[in-house]
Parts: structure tokens; C-alpha cells; sequence
């Protein structure tokens, strides 16, 4: 890969503080990095501090504030609304990513913002299993292979809570479309509204 595709690193920055304090061109700052003046004028351009003189430290915080608005935003992120709905859909009532999805695709037809893929319930469950320490294909550490019957998931609340930990990969469950006993399809554990 070029170097000049790269961000500024630290050392880069402090030659590029000490060419500019010295009242070099930015052509030559630029020489001795290995970088194109066109890149020295944007790092002087965004680095500048509130005396308006150029800052190794402003330089990266600028940087830094740019990065952090790359990007997509998680759906999925802890503590909200959405996330709620599927960690209890998929700890409590057991469902697959699959139901869950098509599920908020009929709760909120016109609103994009409230609905996610099954890939990316999958991909958050993999995720918060790395996090863990765990393999990303098979039980959460700490937690066993074998759990309780499906009538008692409304009595036990589970240990962590957290996405990863239900359902189990798509080996240890039945086959598709089959349900524990006592759980019925439109309202799940039996008894409830």
C-alpha cells in the first residue's frame, strides 16, 4: 500500500510542527516525511490551534473528530430500543434472528430505522462473543451446551443477558421451523398474552 494513502502518524506530525516552526515551505516539510505539500497544507489547515499557530496535539484530536463520524452507525447499539426488543426476543422468548426481522418488518413497514437483518442479529451475536473471549460458532464462555426446557425460560432469567448468549448456533436446535414443547406460534410460552 502507498505510505501517502496512510493518516499522519505522530512522528509525522511533530516534523511537520518543527518545518512549519522553523518557517519552512511545505513543499520541503513535505520532502522529508515522504509526503505531497497538498497533504502538509491540509494537515497545517486542520491542525491549527486557537492562537491560530499549528499543533501536533490539535492536529490529532482534529483527526480523531473526523474519524469517529465515519462510518455506519450500529442499529444495534446496547441500551436501546431496538436492541431491547431483540436481546428479549432472542433470550426469553427464543426466537430466531429470522422471526425477529420479519417480525419488525411488520411492526414498522414505513420505517427503516426500526428494523434490522437477520445478518446483523447474527452479526452482533458473533460480535459480543469475540468480545467475550468466546468462539463466535458456539457457546458463550461460561455458559453450557445443555439448557432448561423451554416451559421454564419465563421463571429463570439467564445469567449475563447479553445477545450472545441465546439462541445456541444453528447445529444445537431442531430442525427449522420446530419449536420447544409448550410454546405455541402466535403466542409463545403457553399462558401468555
Amino acid at each position: 500500500m502507498d505510505r501517502r494513502s496512510n493518516p499522519l502518524g505522530s512522528e509525522e506530525r511533530g516534523v511537520i510542527f518543527a518545518g512549519h516552526e522553523r518557517g519552512r515551505s511545505q513543499r520541503a516539510i513535505g520532502r522529508l516525511p515522504g509526503r505531497p505539500a497538498s497533504t502538509i497544507g491540509r494537515a497545517l489547515a486542520r491542525g491549527r490551534r486557537a492562537d491560530g499557530r499549528y499543533g501536533p496535539q490539535a492536529a490529532r484530536r482534529a483527526h480523531d473528530t473526523r474519524r469517529a463520524r465515519c462510518g455506519r452507525r450500529r442499529k444495534l447499539a446496547e441500551g436501546s430500543a431496538l436492541y431491547r426488543f431483540v436481546h428479549d426476543h432472542l433470550v426469553f422468548w427464543r426466537w430466531s434472528p429470522e422471526q425477529i426481522a420479519h417480525r419488525l418488518r411488520r411492526m414498522k413497514p414505513g420505517d427503516p430505522s426500526a428494523r434490522v437483518s437477520h445478518e446483523t442479529i447474527y452479526a452482533a451475536r458473533a460480535a459480543a462473543r469475540r468480545a467475550e473471549g468466546g468462539d463466535d460458532r458456539g457457546p458463550a464462555p461460561g455458559q453450557t451446551v445443555a439448557r432448561p426446557p423451554a416451559h421454564h425460560a419465563d421463571r429463570q432469567r439467564h445469567r449475563s443477558g447479553l445477545i450472545a448468549d441465546y439462541p445456541p448456533a444453528r447445529g444445537d436446535r431442531g430442525p427449522a421451523g420446530a419449536r420447544p414443547l409448550g410454546m405455541r406460534r402466535d403466542r409463545g410460552p403457553c399462558g401468555a398474552a
